[in-house]
Order: structure tokens, then sequence, then C-alpha cells
């Protein structure tokens, strides 16, 4: 199901940003309206909308001044006490909101270890 929904709304799942992905899609000529086209992945978890992929387009978003996007629920979703773990690690960091993540843009090595990692580490549990 798709819908449009406050972005302010949605609570991220992913503590970093890779600024190699983000500079690629602004070379690209991102805009922020590609939503209604390809929605945001969501899910409900514990009563929040909580953003499951496309931290970066949903970031973009943001710092174009959007204040709605277009979102899918997703029925389904494989791992999601992993996305339980990775929401606890964002609110520990204060990242609760898609603008947070501002602060948190590294390099594509940095988030590999920092990110990529450390989110396989619990996969591996």
């Amino acid at each position: 199901m798709k819908i449009k929904t406050e972005l302010a709304e949605l609570q991220p799942s992913q503590l970093y940003l890779d600024r190699t992905k983000l500079r690629n899609l602004i070379m690209n000529g991102y805009d922020a309206e590609q939503t209604e086209k390809k929605p945001l992945p969501v899910i409900k978890l514990n009563g929040e909308l909580v953003l499951v992929g496309s931290h970066t387009r949903a970031f973009l978003a943001d710092q174009q001044g959007e204040t709605y996007v277009t979102v899918e629920y997703l029925a389904e979703i494989d791992n999601l006490s992993n996305y339980q773990t990775y929401v606890s690690w964002c609110k520990e960091e204060d990242i609760t909101k898609v603008s947070d993540l501002g602060k948190q843009i590294i390099s594509s090595e940095d988030f590999e270890r920092e990110w990529v990692d450390r989110c396989n580490r619990i996969s591996q549990k």
C-alpha cells in the first residue's frame, strides 16, 4: 500500500549515510518528487513508521524541503528482529528523524566498516 506521509514521522533504521552514494544521487539530479514513482519502503514497528531502506533518498528529500513523501508499506520483511535492533541503535545515537542523518555522513569505507559490518555481525548470530 502506497500513501503520502510526513517525512518527519519516519524513524530511520540506519545510523549513517554513505557520502559517495549521496554525492552520486546529487550529481545525477535527484529530485524528491521521484518518491511518487519509487516510494520509500517502510514498516510499522512498535507503533512507529520505520524507514527500512532508501535513507539517502529520504535525506535528500528532506534537504530539498519536502514535508510529505510517498511511502510503501512492506507487509513482510526478513529479519524483523534485526530492524528492531537497528532502530534501537539509532535511538541510542539520537537518530530519530531523517534530518538527523545529516550529522552522520561518512566515507564509503567508513560506512562499510561502521554500518555494514556491524549489521552483518548481528545477522550472523
